[in-house]
């Protein structure tokens, strides 16, 4: 196709990288500036820095050990510190989970696809995480994600078990954290809107996936409803085109354009969502929406920061998909990016090797050092 915007997917096939630039915050800068704000005498914020590494390296094996070391320190602090027990068994668990599985941001390329099984597509159960990992937390809400349709499964499918809402509930009970260990806090926790009950249950079950997985979110949140019907209806005339990198088969494009059923449109998500290139450059950029290689390999040559790669084929050269960085398509894509959760992407707690042997990045931990075993020393990036 003669004239068309190549600028997404382009360096994911070619394996061609963006030229240099400087380095967008990472994992590690953001775990820095943590760092340096705890107060090292205080083991409620020693836990906090604990809790909050927990959740954002769940899949790295040596931050989760890191995070061990600063609850001991703040057990240290505070022996009966119940929290930070709770916690350290959380970890625990969720390391024995990991066992020696590859990590995630390791260099081996597993050959398989969804879940072991060669689909292309992301399953059923891999979309329902990645609606719990994209849910918004805080007031800041729409009207549809205030009526997302849920349900709690039951556990291990028996029709006698006890539902995740049951069970989440006895945990807190047991745990006697937040106010739990009042009676009136479990009326008043079912009293809230469904929406709020699953801003807490994500919220207080990183530790416990298993347990999350068991609520189901049926209906598109907000995220997915704006990324079908503004961004990807610019993406699929563009670059996923079937002449670019789109295509009905794996073979064809890393894209799959000809149809908007669940599970294509959520394989497209996460595809453009959670590609990072090895410079730590995003097709969706979080923390700087309008750095996003989504956004800026549109733009005019005048009005970019990030050049797309050139492009060998005279027939194939680019054109601008976006007059300015007004023009509706853009803004339309960058409010999008802007609404999504930041300021850097989730962790997906999913196993997913994208077709082609594209890398993905599901864990929102980019290109990160490996820490040393100080907790109260940086990490070296």
């Amino acid at each position: 196709m003669r004239n068309v915007f190549y600028g997404i997917v382009f360096l994911l096939v070619a394996g061609i990288l963006v030229s240099a630039a400087p380095a967008a915050t990472t994992p590690a800068d953001e775990y820095n500036a943590r760092l340096a704000k705890t107060n090292q005498k205080d083991p409620a914020s020693i836990y906090d820095l604990a809790k909050w590494m927990s959740t954002r390296f769940a899949t790295n094996r040596d931050m989760l050990k890191r995070a061990k070391l600063h609850l001991d320190k703040a057990l240290k602090l505070d022996p009966n510190y119940r929290r930070a027990q709770y916690l350290i068994k959380g970890i625990d668990a969720k390391l024995k989970k990991l066992g020696t599985a590859t990590p995630a941001n390791g260099s081996k390329t597993p050959t398989t696809t969804a879940e072991g099984s060669g689909d292309p597509l992301v399953t059923e159960k891999q979309i329902n995480a990645i609606r719990l990992a994209e849910f918004p937390q805080g007031e800041s809400i729409s009207k549809r994600d205030k009526t997302v349709r849920m349900k709690y499964l039951r556990e291990n499918g028996d029709r006698r078990g006890k539902t995740a809402l049951d069970r989440y509930v006895a945990k807190m009970i047991e745990k006697g954290l937040d106010g739990w260990d009042n009676p009136k806090k479990k009326a008043a926790f079912l009293r809230q809107p469904k929406y709020k009950q699953l801003q807490d249950m994500i919220y207080n079950l990183a530790q416990d996936q298993d347990l999350l997985q068991d609520v189901q979110i049926i209906s598109d949140p907000d995220f997915m409803v704006q990324f079908r019907t503004k961004v990807w209806p610019v993406v699929r005339k563009s670059c996923a085109s079937k002449s670019c990198h789109g295509g009905t088969k794996v073979t064809k494009g890393p894209l799959f354009t000809d149809s908007t059923r669940t599970r294509e449109m959520y394989t497209n998500f996460l595809m453009v969502s959670a590609y990072l290139t090895t410079n730590n450059k995003r097709l969706v950029d979080r923390q700087s929406p309008h750095k996003s290689l989504l956004l800026q390999f549109g733009l005019p040559t005048k009005d970019v920061d990030f050049h797309h790669p050139a492009v060998k084929t005279p027939s194939k050269a680019i054109k601008p998909l976006f007059t300015s960085k007004v023009d509706p398509r853009y803004r339309a894509i960058a409010s999008w990016i802007e609404s999504l959760n930041g300021p850097l992407p989730p962790s997906y707690h999913i196993e997913y090797v994208a077709p082609r042997g594209i890398k993905l990045d599901l864990t929102g931990e980019g290109v990160f050092a490996t820490p040393s075993k100080k907790p109260a020393e940086p990490v070296k990036k």
